[in-house]
């Protein structure tokens, strides 16, 4: 009795509905998310004019875990701007409910920013960041709906950091 009963409810269309759902979720993402990610990342900064290598992404839906590593930006010349060895953000589920982005725990191993500011006051972001200003869509301050979600963060790990900083605007003009 208890057997049909547990085969009947197993084979109902609700049963396999919700498991065929939880499946798919599963497989996007663990699987392709991911490998979307290492794509997008490299291909949309490609087409910028800039080099973007990403070692190895890692997503767990059931967590909500995000790890990147070994991530490298650099310009068109080939000068490194930004990278880390280990980039890992841990989102909560609560975040859903309270509308917000809930980080409970983000570690950053060994990232390193290279920041040139020309004579001109131009650095070497000035391009790259143009270019996603020119992609953004405008959108009318008074649109109902438009804000931003809360953002709230409980840990953050930055290790063995490197910031090399040059200003040319510093430099005293040679004659």
């Amino acid at each position: 009795m208890f057997v049909q009963r547990l085969r009947k409810l197993l084979t109902s269309v609700p049963s396999i509905t919700v498991v065929g759902l939880l499946s798919a979720y599963l497989l996007v993402g663990f699987l392709l998310l991911p490998a979307v990610l290492k794509w997008q990342l490299e291909s949309q900064l490609a087409d910028r004019g800039h080099v973007m290598r990403v070692g190895d992404v890692r997503f767990d839906p059931l967590r909500l875990r995000l790890e990147v590593d070994q991530l490298a930006l650099a310009d068109a010349q080939g000068e490194a701007m930004f990278g880390f060895d280990h980039l890992m953000v841990d989102l909560e589920w609560r975040g859903i409910v309270d509308g917000a982005w809930t980080i409970a725990d983000s570690i950053l191993l060994a990232p390193s920013v290279r920041f040139d500011r020309a004579r001109d006051g131009s650095h070497n972001f000035s391009a790259l960041l143009a270019q996603f200003q020119s992609d953004t869509p405008e959108q009318p301050d008074d649109e109902p709906g438009a804000t931003m979600p809360a953002l709230r963060v409980a840990r953050v790990v930055l290790a063995n950091g490197n910031l090399e900083w040059l200003d040319r605007m510093l430099e005293q003009p040679r004659v």
